[in-house]
């Protein structure tokens, strides 16, 4: 009769324990939808993710070797990628410019500001085709959680506008980019909605010139709650 209850009570306590495991994913705070129920989407400050940012996403790699145009280490590339094939699409052709340690950008963190990016050196990304002030990424599949990172090797003022059904959110000019203190370095973008919106981003950098070569603009650790990661 003993080791009956033990066992009743193992499984009341394995079963209690799913749902808590489940919210540990679910941390993240989506805003309500409209009264309607069209969703609402809000563009997250710069710095510190969300709560829950990382559990509730996955990453998709333009370096994934079988999609896009190009498709090798610093070749072009034109798509965003993961195991559930092409998850977004670059409006032109970009570059693997580095994957980790000793990548083309001297560093991607300042090293005063850890959490404005997810780590030092990721996969990095550029333009290659054209030097642009601009960089368009469009989703396959649009998403209810995105972000990215935005780097530039000289200080300069970035909008990152997120695209959603609910119509276009972003949280304003930013300094992002450089390589030396007090310089912000790279920063990272994020966009939460109520449900599946987010349909796109336009990484502008408003204080680039085209012919100057100032608009050396990067991108890297892109992720998504719908993607279906690695």
């Amino acid at each position: 009769m003993l080791r009956t209850k033990t066992m009743l009570l193992t499984v009341v306590v394995v079963a209690l324990a799913v749902p808590s495991l489940w919210a540990q994913k679910e941390l993240l705070v989506r805003p309500k939808p409209a009264p309607n129920g069209d969703p609402v989407c809000v563009a997250a400050p710069i710095g510190l993710p969300p709560a829950g940012y990382y559990a509730s996403t996955n990453k998709c790699s333009s370096g994934n070797a079988n999609y896009g145009m190009g498709n090798s280490l610093n070749g072009t590339v034109g798509t965003c990628s993961d195991r559930g094939g092409v998850e977004a699409n670059y409006d032109q052709g970009l570059t693997v410019a580095g994957v980790g340690p000793g990548n083309t950008w001297p560093i991607w963190s300042n090293p005063f500001s850890p959490f404005s990016v997810e780590n030092v050196s990721p996969n990095v990304y550029g333009q290659s085709i054209t030097v642009s002030n601009e960089i368009g990424l469009t989703l396959k599949h649009s998403q209810g959680v995105f972000g990215l990172e935005v780097d530039n090797l000289t200080p300069q003022t970035f909008t990152v506008t997120f695209h959603t059904t609910a119509g276009d959110v972003s949280n304003g000019p930013q300094l992002v980019g450089g390589i030396a203190e007090p310089d912000q370095f790279a920063q990272r973008f994020v966009a939460v909605c109520s449900g599946p919106a987010i349909t796109g981003v336009t990484v502008q950098c408003d204080s680039c010139s085209d012919v100057s070569g100032d608009g050396a603009t990067a991108i890297g650790q892109i992720r998504g709650d719908k993607f279906k990661g690695f």
